[in-house]
C-alpha cells in the first residue's frame, strides 16, 4: 500500500515542480515590470501575450537600431486604448500613440507626426517625451496596418530631464549617448550577418521545386558571384520558407537575390536553410532590399559593406 502510494506521489511531485519551473521561465512580462523602473507609474497588471518583433529576443539598443523601420524622438499628443482577443478567455490591451516628431534618427520619415501601436503603452501619457523603435507595417499581423513598437515594452523609452529610461535602461542614459549608439548601429548594419556567413551568394533563381504542397520550396540559384571566395560551384540549392521569399519578392524564377548562407543551417540533403535575415532581393534598378535595409541600398554599396566587415574593417 505504502509503496504504491509512493509510486503515485513522487512522479506527481516531480511533474508539479517541472510545471512551476516552466511557468516561471516562459511567463510573459507584465506592464508592472517596466513601470517600476520608470517614474513610478502604476500598472494595471495586463499581461502581454503578443510576440514582439525580432523573435530571437535580442532587444539591445544596438540590435533594435539595426532592424527598426524608424527611430523617433518626440512628444505624445494623444493616446488611445483598445482590446484585442488573443484567444478564448485571453484579452490583451493595446495602446495607440500619436507622436509629434522632434527627430527621426533613420532619416527615412519625413512627416511631422506619426501614429503607432503596441502593448503595455499605458505607462506613458500625453505630454511625455519619448524615444521609440518602430517596426514596419504588417497588415496581416495583430497590429493591423500600423507601425508598431519593436519588442513591445522593450522598444519604448521615456525621456526625463535629458535621460532615456526603459526596460533595457532602468537607470537611464543621457539622450546624446543613446543617439550616438543608434547612429553607430545604423552605420554598421549588416556587419554581424556578413561576418558570420559561410557563403554569400549573388544570383538568379533558376528553379523552384516543392516535394509536396505542405513543405517549403527548394530554390536553385545560378551563382553570379560569391563574396567569401569559399563557394566555387555554379549552382546552389536553398530551402526557404515561401512567405519569406515572397516577403521580399514575388517568389518567381528569374528573380535576382543576395543570400547569406550559414554552414550550420545545412540540411541532410545538402541544401541550406535561409531565414529572414539571410535574403536580399535585388531589383531591376540594382537596389537591394532586405531586413536591415528595408529602404533599399544599391547592390554595389551593400557588397562594399560586406567586404569591409569581412575584412574586419
Amino acid at each position: 500500500m505504502h509503496r504504491n502510494l509512493l509510486f503515485i506521489l513522487v512522479p506527481a511531485a516531480v511533474i508539479t515542480i517541472i510545471g512551476i519551473m516552466v511557468i516561471y521561465l516562459v511567463a510573459p512580462y507584465t506592464v508592472q515590470d517596466i513601470e517600476t523602473n520608470n517614474d513610478g507609474v502604476e500598472s494595471d497588471g495586463v499581461e502581454s501575450y503578443t510576440p514582439g518583433y525580432m523573435g530571437e529576443g535580442n532587444f539591445s539598443l544596438e540590435n533594435m537600431s539595426r532592424y527598426a523601420r524608424y527611430v523617433v524622438i518626440g512628444t505624445i499628443s494623444d493616446t488611445t486604448r483598445y482590446s484585442y482577443q488573443v484567444r478564448d478567455n485571453i484579452e490583451e490591451y493595446h495602446g495607440g500613440i500619436t507622436l509629434d516628431i522632434d527627430a527621426e534618427l533613420t532619416g527615412m520619415y519625413n512627416g511631422t507626426s506619426i501614429y503607432f501601436v503596441g502593448p503595455s503603452t499605458n505607462w506613458v501619457k500625453a505630454g511625455d517625451k519619448i524615444l521609440v523603435f518602430l517596426a514596419d507595417k504588417e497588415p496581416d499581423s495583430v497590429w493591423g496596418n500600423d507601425y508598431y513598437i519593436i519588442g513591445g515594452l522593450y522598444g519604448l523609452f521615456k525621456i526625463i530631464d535629458g535621460k532615456v529610461y526603459g526596460e533595457v535602461l532602468p537607470t537611464g542614459l543621457p539622450l546624446d549617448d543613446v543617439i550616438k549608439i543608434v547612429e553607430e548601429a545604423r552605420a554598421n548594419r549588416i556587419r554581424d550577418v556578413s561576418s558570420n556567413a559561410k557563403y554569400i551568394v549573388i544570383g538568379r533563381i533558376s528553379d523552384i521545386t516543392k516535394k509536396n504542397p505542405y513543405t517549403d520550396p527548394y530554390i536553385t540559384v545560378d551563382v553570379e558571384k560569391e563574396l567569401t571566395g569559399m563557394y566555387t560551384e555554379g549552382k546552389i540549392t536553398l530551402l526557404i520558407a515561401e512567405n519569406i521569399l515572397k516577403h521580399w519578392g514575388e517568389g518567381k524564377v528569374g528573380e535576382r537575390y543576395l543570400f547569406f548562407i550559414s554552414d550550420d543551417l545545412k540540411a541532410d540533403d545538402g541544401s541550406y536553410y535561409i531565414g529572414k535575415s539571410g535574403i536580399y532581393r535585388i531589383n531591376d534598378d540594382g537596389i537591394a532590399v532586405g531586413r536591415e535595409f528595408k529602404e533599399g541600398i544599391p547592390i554595389h554599396e551593400l557588397e562594399a559593406k560586406i567586404i569591409k566587415f569581412r575584412e574586419g574593417r
